[in-house]
């Protein structure tokens, strides 16, 4: 490499670095030099040219900001004003989506009680915490779907259930439910339920979550135990007391709860039925 091509790189590499200051720490040297592990005296020699920027810390910053090395002369002679391409995980889309809707990354730290750091790890974050992207969108109002709705499909291959809540008078949305990863407890059509304060609700405590499996409307006349019945745009858990969907087309419905009321819903009724398959959260005494 010549000493010009040298040079250049050396260039290339500062420029970008400018870059990512102002993309993930607002342009503030210190927070950036702290959240990539460089010391500060050493990061400001490096946008300087006084100090070399080895491949070394080169991998590490792109590590550190979990995004892929690119630097090209192109992004010099524009000004530094492209984005290097950024792996298309949560962290990003959440980036991207805050700069849609004009959000400092300041004011999300803010409005979750947390430091600016923990906001540019969030943004560098493959898979978020369940409880983390919930806060995320608790204090926006906004459903998971609009921050990383186009990554659905994808989340419900690696381990990602819709999150419904029953006991409630209302149509669920199913478009625009919110994801949670259930890892090793994922089951294909499955779906978490958690519970409200419906003191109908079956056995379980209210914030119990469990997992239900999709019946097939064929297979009505088969299924006993524990379910989840969706009908008059509500959703509830119960047992199945006699299931009559062959001889009289409905089934029998009761609470463990010796107050709970005994329901019969028509088979026409159904919209859907889920068996309960598992317990994720809570625990049965």
């Amino acid at each position: 490499m010549t000493d010009k091509s040298i040079a250049d790189s050396r260039l290339i590499r500062a420029t970008k670095i400018k870059v990512y200051i102002e993309q993930y720490t607002e342009g503030k040297h210190k927070a950036f030099a702290e959240l990539v592990g460089i010391l500060p005296s050493n990061l400001s020699q490096m946008i300087s040219g006084r100090r070399p920027i080895s491949d070394r810390i080169w991998h590490r910053i792109h590590s550190r900001l979990g995004i892929k090395e690119v630097a090209a002369p192109r992004d010099v002679q524009g000004g530094g004003s492209s984005q290097s391409a950024a792996t298309n995980h949560e962290g990003e889309q959440l980036r991207k989506w805050l700069i849609e809707q004009g959000i400092a990354q300041k004011e999300l730290a803010e409005k979750l009680g947390v430091s600016t750091v923990a906001v540019h790890n969030y943004l560098k974050t493959e898979h978020f915490r369940a409880d983390t992207l919930r806060s995320i969108t608790d204090v926006f109002g906004v459903s998971e779907n609009e921050i990383l709705g186009q990554r659905k499909d994808q989340r419900i291959r690696e381990g990602y259930l819709p999150l419904v809540k029953v006991g409630q008078r209302r149509n669920t949305k199913w478009k625009e439910l919110s994801y949670l990863y259930v890892g090793d407890n994922y089951k294909e059509g499955g779906v978490v339920f958690e519970l409200g304060h419906d003191g109908l609700q079956s056995p379980f405590a209210p914030g119990w979550q469990v997992i239900g499996v999709e019946v097939a409307s064929e297979r009505y006349k088969f299924t006993t135990g524990l379910v989840a019945v969706q009908f008059d745009d509500t959703i509830q858990i119960r047992r199945i007391r006699r299931n009559d969907i062959v001889s009289h087309g409905y089934l029998v419905l009761e609470s463990d709860d010796p107050k709970g009321d005994i329901i019969t819903v028509l088979k026409e009724d159904i919209q859907k039925l889920w068996t309960i398959n598992s317990i994720i959260k809570g625990t049965l005494q």
